[in-house]
C-alpha cells in the first residue's frame, strides 16, 4: 500500500490525509511501478508532503527523514513600473548624478488575490559587481490606503557616493510566492558621475584668473575665458559668465554664455570657452 501525507500551510495534517495512491497498473516491480493520486488542496498557502509504502512487515517513506516542501495554493504577486513621470520603463529617478545624489527607486506591488506583501524590497549592486551594503533594502509603501488587486506603489531613497554604474532588481513575496522585477538578471543603474572641473586656462594673462586686460578705459572690450574639463567626458549643457557691476549688482544680460572651442573637443583633456564684452562704466567689475 502506498500513501501520500499531506501536511498544510499550518503544519497539520490535511483533512483525509493519509491519501492512498493508484498504481500505473504495471507489476514489474524491479523496473518500478508508478503510483499516484490527485488531491484539491484546502486552503491558500504552502503545503508539505511524505510518500509512504508498506512492504511486509516495514513500512518505507521519501524523503526519509523530512517532509519535502510541496505545492502553493496561491496565485504570484506581480511587480510592475509605476507608470508615473519618470517610471514608466524603469524604476529609478534620476538617471544619473554627482557623488551623495538622493536616487529614488519605485516599483508597484499588487495581488490578484488581494494578499498585502510579506516584503517589499530593493536589491543593488556596486559599480564592482559587489552588493551594496544593506542590500536587500526594505521598501516604504506610499501614502494612501492601499488596494492590493490594483496595485501599491514601494519606493526607497538612496544616496549613492561610489563612482561608476550601479545595477539594481526589485523583489516581493506575499508570504507564500515570490516575484522579481525584472524576472531575470538586474536593471542597468543610476550612473555615479565626476563632477565637472572649471580652471584657469594656463595661457599667457590666464594663470591666475580669467580676464584680459586687467584694466581698461571705458568702452574697452575684455576677454573672460575658463577651462572645462570632465573625468568622464561630458559635455557641459552650457557655460556661462556672470558679471557684477562696481556697486554690485549683475550686469544686464548675465549670465552670458560663452562660446566653446571649434572642433569636436576633448572634454576629458578640457576645452577653453570664452566671452568678450565690451564695459562702459568707471569701477572695479
Amino acid at each position: 500500500l502506498v500513501r501520500l501525507y499531506l501536511y498544510g500551510p499550518d503544519g497539520q495534517a490535511v483533512s483525509g490525509s493519509p491519501f492512498p495512491m493508484t498504481s500505473d497498473g504495471t507489476t514489474n516491480w524491479q523496473a518500478g511501478v508508478t503510483y499516484s493520486c490527485t488531491v484539491k488542496l484546502p486552503a491558500r498557502g504552502a503545503y508539505a508532503y511524505v510518500f509512504t509504502a508498506k512492504v511486509g512487515a516495514d513500512t518505507i517513506r521519501i524523503p526519509a527523514s523530512t517532509r519535502q516542501p510541496g505545492p502553493a495554493a496561491d496565485r504570484p504577486p506581480t511587480l510592475a513600473w509605476t507608470g508615473v513621470p519618470g517610471y514608466t520603463v524603469d524604476g529609478l529617478q534620476p538617471e544619473r548624478g554627482l557623488q551623495g545624489t538622493n536616487f529614488v527607486f519605485k516599483v508597484k506591488y499588487a495581488d490578484p488575490d488581494g494578499d498585502a506583501p510579506a516584503y517589499v524590497r530593493l536589491r543593488v549592486w556596486l559599480p564592482d559587481g559587489t552588493e551594496m551594503a544593506g542590500s536587500p533594502f526594505a521598501m516604504a509603501r506610499e501614502p494612501g490606503t492601499p488596494n492590493w488587486v490594483a496595485g501599491a506603489g514601494y519606493s526607497k531613497t538612496l544616496a549613492l557616493t561610489i563612482q561608476g554604474r550601479y545595477k539594481y532588481r526589485f523583489l516581493a513575496s506575499d508570504g507564500v510566492l515570490g516575484v522579481n522585477q525584472p524576472e531575470g538578471g538586474q536593471m542597468i543603474g543610476p550612473l555615479v558621475d565626476h563632477p565637472p572641473v572649471l580652471q584657469w586656462t594656463g595661457e599667457t594673462g590666464y594663470t591666475q584668473e580669467g580676464v584680459q586686460p586687467d584694466t581698461g578705459p571705458p568702452g574697452t572690450v575684455f576677454t573672460f575665458k575658463v577651462k572645462y574639463s570632465d573625468e568622464d567626458g561630458d559635455a557641459p549643457a552650457d557655460m556661462k559668465l556672470r558679471v557684477y557691476k562696481p556697486d554690485g549688482t549683475e550686469l544686464s544680460g548675465s549670465p552670458f554664455l560663452m562660446t566653446p572651442p571649434a572642433g569636436t573637443p576633448d572634454w576629458a583633456a578640457g576645452a577653453i570657452f570664452t566671452r568678450q564684452l565690451k564695459l562702459g562704466g568707471h569701477g572695479q567689475y
